[in-house]
């Protein structure tokens, strides 16, 4: 509905601001805080000039619901196609639908530099507060929003704000929030690095959730994007969005009309493409990470150098292995003359005592005695081959010995359970590259004695 008048340039908006409660605005009182604006219309009658937008519908998506909403009625001298008038209107018909959740008050710089009605700024949101402060202005803030539809009305216009709960952008009805996302991920300084797929990625996923977005459809919607962006291929792009969020997408009977269609056809894949570029993995057979189980790969090092060392052997260095180890122990032998007798399921003082090989080689014989060098494993050190996330070094020596031989060493690897609580099983290996690795990265010095390096 619209009324007549004379002489002033009436605006009408509604502003989306980050105050609630008693940070919300009092009447007439404009707030500090906009995120968000809607032009219901701005008219004059000195030159009837007009900017109405009252049968359009103007669509923001903004985080969280801790927010208010302002309607200002301005009046102003100044005819609506001035500096303010205009200003307004190319202000709020360049901010995109997605730009409050993305951007806060200030607009990219990209946006900001077509705003050449007044001068540029760096939180234009801020010149458009200044503009409406030049005239009347009267305000209504409503805070503690909920959803449903709020509607204002004055002398010459009515105009309804409906507020709406949305769980993922890929899903919601609205296409335009799906389109903006593409365009903002695209445009964003996060990048996927081909060269070191995993750490871009994963630092790609983590941006995109810290955006606000929780949804996994919507993070899979938004990698996929990223990985167009790069240009890495298939194979590459599944490994990029991991298994959940790749199957968030091949899971849909829906994924052609609802995911495919806003991309090329050659970024398409299927459950057959994820199962075959990251097969499922039995969850039993993963090992925990070096820094959970580091204190406990020092406790063993520690305790089997004084059980294999001291005779009779130390009760704490026997407790301490009984905490330690299982009662069985699955035993992989990798030597190539079976140092350990073989693959085999072992009871834990059994195999340290065949190990140590006390009850054949009575001291001073050279035994597998001395214990150290542990370090977290990596793929030069076999991690791509047995998952083990530590390997630690055993020596063949005399107890009073302060060097020995390249190839009176071997390596071993501890497989802990499932809750990592104690070690179930044991790799021993004569691997000479995974031996070098480990003695390079300690100067070929083991606590107090050194070895000799491979002529």
């Amino acid at each position: 509905m619209t009324n007549a008048w004379t002489g002033k340039t009436r605006s009408l908006l509604v502003l989306i601001t980050k105050s609630v409660g008693t940070g919300t605005p009092a009447v007439d009182k404009l707030p500090s805080d906009a995120i968000g604006a809607v032009q219901a219309y701005s008219a004059s009658s000195k030159d009837w000039t007009s900017y109405d937008y009252r049968d359009c519908k103007k669509d923001f998506l903004v985080p969280g619901s801790k927010l208010a909403l302002v309607a200002v009625k301005n009046e102003s001298d100044d005819p609506a196609s001035g500096p303010i008038g205009q200003f307004v209107s190319g202000l709020l018909g360049i901010v995109s639908p997605l730009f409050s959740f993305f951007t806060g008050q200030a607009l990219p710089t990209a946006v900001a530099s077509k705003i050449t009605n007044l001068q540029s700024a760096a939180d234009p949101f801020s010149k458009l507060l200044g503009a409406l402060k030049s005239g009347s202005t009267q305000t209504r803030p409503v805070d503690v929003l909920r959803t449903g539809t709020y509607r204002y009305v004055t002398d010459y216009a009515a105009i309804n704000v409906t507020i709406r709960s949305i769980e993922s952008i890929v899903l919601d009805r609205n296409p335009s929030f799906r389109d903006d996302l593409r365009a903002q991920v695209k445009a964003a300084p996060d990048k996927i690095d081909a060269t070191k797929l995993e750490q871009s990625c994963r630092a790609a996923r983590l941006g995109i959730s810290d955006l606000g977005f929780r949804s996994t459809l919507d993070i899979a919607y938004g990698m996929i994007a990223l990985a167009g962006k790069a240009g890495i291929d298939n194979d590459q792009t599944v490994q990029c969005l991991s298994r959940d969020y790749a199957t968030a997408i091949t899971s849909r009977r829906d994924q052609d009309g609802l995911i495919w269609k806003d991309f090329q056809a050659e970024q398409k894949f299927t459950q057959h493409d994820v199962d075959g570029i990251l097969p499922v993995i039995d969850r039993s057979s993963i090992q925990p990470k070096f820094r959970v189980i580091a204190s406990k790969v020092d406790d063993l090092v520690t305790s089997l150098a004084q059980y294999a060392r001291n005779n009779p052997h130390p009760k704490q260095a026997t407790d301490h292995l009984t905490t330690l180890l299982a009662e069985d122990i699955a035993v992989v032998d990798k030597t190539s003359d079976l140092v350990a007798g073989g693959n085999g399921s072992y009871k834990r003082f059994d195999f340290i005592n065949k190990l140590t090989d006390e009850n054949t080689q009575p001291p001073p014989e050279r035994r597998y005695i001395r214990f150290g060098c542990y370090e977290e494993a990596k793929d030069t050190t076999g991690l791509f081959i047995d998952g083990a996330s530590s390997i630690f070094l055993v020596f063949k020596a005399k107890n009073d010995d302060t060097t020995v031989s390249f190839e009176n060493v071997l390596a071993m690897k501890p497989m802990f359970g499932t809750d990592s609580k104690n070690i179930t099983g044991l790799i021993v290996s004569s691997d000479r590259a995974w031996i070098n690795k480990v003695l390079t990265n300690w100067n070929y010095v083991c606590g107090d004695f050194s070895i000799k390096r491979p002529t």
